[in-house]
């Protein structure tokens, strides 16, 4: 009874001790008589039995601590920015010299207390009306049905029992339409409230998982290391106290507020809470400020430790186990202000890439106009080649561990020093990366701090581009081709022998293992997979498992690589039944309240959640898997029929064809048609010799069917039965 009055409450939560705090004789374990109710209070706590008296009712000590930090939430407030430029013009710029780094920290604190103080002072309280839970008739009709039983049971009158009950289905059937009409109004609202990540104890958790985080950022180990670790610390310590006479070319205010004028406004802020929007509604005289203290950070190749400290949100993934404090994936927010001194930074770093032109072409993550698609038609045109000459094309996929949070800070800098980067770069690199520390925050909990000693900053703009360079001297083979996005690698060889194929990959291996060592980084054997292409009718069993380390990595039938699911005959018929089924089934119950048949919402709502949630989960790498059977792409067409068909609530007699000239939708097939043409078209101007180049298409060679060119080659025909036509 207890349990369900506090679960009632809001904010309300039980506590209690472990063990027993009331002994009788005639009981064996004791029960528990000392309970306590929270409410509101986001402090951590424990409590303890002391079990050293002689009573049968032991004390019990109930401990707060009230120094749990906590962090303000700001979606209570409502802010008139043009106040706010008001009143952060009446405030002085930061008189701090900014010569030497102190005066900088102190410059940059006072930055954050003149925002924070105009923010306040254009700032109001928001507050909310909370809904009443029943309507002013229903609680009429409560008090009349209690006065009705009260009569009943003084009397025994069978016709005021009559009256009682006939009531009270009606104040049940009331309560059910009120409940209902109250969640359509929430779905109209589009709202979410924000909801506890953890039934239990915020602080704890907090603590729990920073402890689990803290291990995941600390460098691989790799054994009898040691000595050469020791020379490469030794090698970026003495580049590092060698004088240069090298500046990093200054900003200007109008590069400054180039990067203001795109940023989003609605990103989280990190720990200063400087959001993005304060800084686009910033006065001119604290742009020029930022702009002249940039400069200063370039010339002392510093970057400031006020914004080295990441707050990290933990979110559940996928299918996990709440309780372990390892399923949950961290997303990090840094702070907004960093990110303009970033903008400038990483800006330095591209010109001396792009004038380099050092980036090996075979990756295709972080480049310009280059996606996973991209990558995906460049792997399965080289598996269309090894068909059209007969050959079998084995395919190892490679999953690094943590690669993100395991890159050694020592060794992206010997590589930096070895592509010759400008001295400052590395200098100024080398102090964005050291005595960085991040905190969990649950709910408005934060942990403590926790030190990062590998890995680059979650969130950052540089990190992308400084792990490209960390990756980009892996080895290369002429018996293999390498793929890569990012950290997604696959190791691709072709002949028209098995043998050769699974040797020419297990040579790579053996030239990968070492450089893996050399640079910290893991693989995971048993999370990698082979996967060997083949038209031939049988499929090959019992081949030679592949080693990494000594540990087999073990030979599958689909594999899934940037999102796609690849099988041996490159049918995709098992990626377009993962979509129906896991992807686009799954994304449409999540949304099923709102776009049901029986849901409020205006239809051009429904559709604009169609158009920008489940449509892109059904037709990402469309232009891939487009030339497939029409057996396969069939059900992705009638998915698509049946979601729209919800949407309208259309009764059994409306036509497809009707629905979607009325909502102004291409169905499936043309649209995934001009999906393709788009990116073909778009496909000479990608600056990457490897993707724009693919083999010349020739629609009159049987083997170029089934390529993913092949479907700009194609009519469909949509009603009453999808169709398709070779022009």
């Amino acid at each position: 009874m207890l349990r369900n009055l506090v679960s009632n409450l809001r904010g309300a939560k039980l506590v209690a001790p472990q063990t027993a705090t009331h002994l009788q004789p005639r009981q064996r374990f004791g029960s528990v008589i000392d309970l306590a109710v929270f409410k509101h209070i986001p402090y951590n706590h424990s409590i303890r039995v002391l079990s050293d008296l002689s009573s049968d009712h032991y004390p019990v000590i109930l401990e707060i601590n009230l120094n749990t930090s906590l962090i303000k939430n700001p979606e209570q407030i409502s802010t008139n920015w043009n106040n706010f430029k008001f009143a952060l013009n009446k405030k002085p710029l930061p008189t701090t010299d900014l010569n030497s780094n102190e005066n900088i920290e102190l410059a940059i604190s006072e930055l954050n207390q003149n925002f924070s103080e105009a923010f306040v002072e254009a700032s109001k309280p928001k507050f909310k009306n909370v809904p009443k839970i029943l309507s002013p008739e229903i609680k009429s009709k409560i008090h009349q049905r209690n006065r009705l039983r009260k009569f009943w049971q003084r009397s025994r009158c069978p016709s005021i029992y009559s009256e009682f009950r006939t009531l009270s289905r009606e104040i049940a059937k009331d309560i059910k339409s009120h409940s209902q009409a109250q969640w359509e109004k929430h779905t109209l609202r589009l709202y979410r409230p924000r909801t506890t990540l953890f039934g239990g104890n915020p602080p704890y958790y907090a603590e729990v998982i920073a402890d689990s985080l803290q291990e995941q950022f600390e460098p691989n180990h790799v054994a009898d290391r040691e000595e050469f670790d020791q020379r490469k610390h030794e090698e970026v310590a003495n580049f590092l106290a060698t004088p240069h006479v090298q500046e990093i070319e200054p900003t200007t205010p109008t590069e400054v507020l180039t990067y203001v004028q795109r940023i989003k406004p609605k990103k989280s802020p990190g720990l200063d809470q400087i959001t993005n929007r304060m800084i686009k509604n910033l006065p001119l005289k604290f742009l020029l400020f930022i702009t002249l203290l940039i400069k200063q950070l370039f010339k002392n190749n510093y970057f400031p430790d006020s914004w080295k400290t990441a707050v990290v949100i933990p979110v559940l993934k996928p299918d996990k186990n709440p309780e372990l404090a390892q399923n949950y994936r961290p997303i990090s927010l840094l702070s907004c202000l960093s990110k303009v001194y970033e903008f400038v930074f990483l800006q330095r770093l591209n010109q001396h890439c792009a004038a380099a032109n050092f980036i090996i072409p075979q990756q295709c993550g972080f480049r310009p106009k280059c996606s996973t698609v991209h990558q995906l038609l460049r792997v399965t045109e080289l598996i269309h080649s090894g068909f059209a000459k007969h050959d079998a094309t084995g395919i190892l996929f490679l999953d690094i561990a943590k690669a993100f949070d395991k890159i050694w800070h020592d060794g992206l800098l010997i590589k930096l020093i070895r592509l010759d980067f400008p001295a400052p770069l590395i200098k100024s690199i080398h102090s964005f990366l050291s005595h960085r520390s991040f905190r969990v925050r649950v709910d408005r909990i934060l942990s403590s701090p926790r030190p990062i000693r590998s890995g680059l900053p979650q969130g950052s703009l540089s990190s992308p581009l400084l792990f490209t360079l960390y990756v980009n001297d892996i080895p290369q083979t002429d018996s293999s081709h390498l793929a890569m996005f990012a950290d997604d690698t696959a190791v691709i060889s072709q002949n028209k022998r098995f043998s050769v194929v699974i040797s020419n990959l297990q040579h790579y291996i053996s030239l990968l293992e070492l450089w893996l060592n050399d640079w910290k980084i893991k693989v995971n054997a048993w999370k990698s997979a082979c996967l060997m292409f083949t038209r031939r009718s049988q499929l090959p069993v019992g081949l030679t498992p592949v080693t990494i380390f000594g540990q087999p990595v073990p030979w599958v039938k689909v594999a899934r690589y940037l999102g796609l699911f690849l099988d041996a005959k490159l049918t995709f018929a098992d990626h377009i039944e993962q979509t129906r089924k896991k992807k686009a089934l799954a994304v449409h119950a999540m949304l099923k309240r709102l776009i049901s048949r029986r849901s409020k919402l205006a239809i051009r709502h429904k559709v604009l959640l169609y158009k920008s949630i489940i449509r892109p989960v059904m037709y990402y790498g469309s232009q891939i898997f487009g030339s497939t059977g029409m057996c396969h792409l069939k059900k992705l067409h009638t998915l698509t029929n049946s979601f729209l068909r919800q949407l309208v609530n259309a009764p059994w007699f409306v036509r497809n064809e009707v629905i979607y000239r009325d909502l102004k939708i291409k169905p499936f097939l043309p649209h995934i048609k001009d999906l393709s043409k788009r990116f073909f078209d778009k496909l000479p101007s990608v600056p990457n010799e490897l993707i724009s180049n693919q083999p010349a298409y020739d629609p009159a060679v049987p083997s170029s069917q089934k390529r993913p060119r092949a479907l700009l080659e194609h009519e469909f025909i949509n009603f009453p039965q999808a169709k398709r036509l070779r022009a």
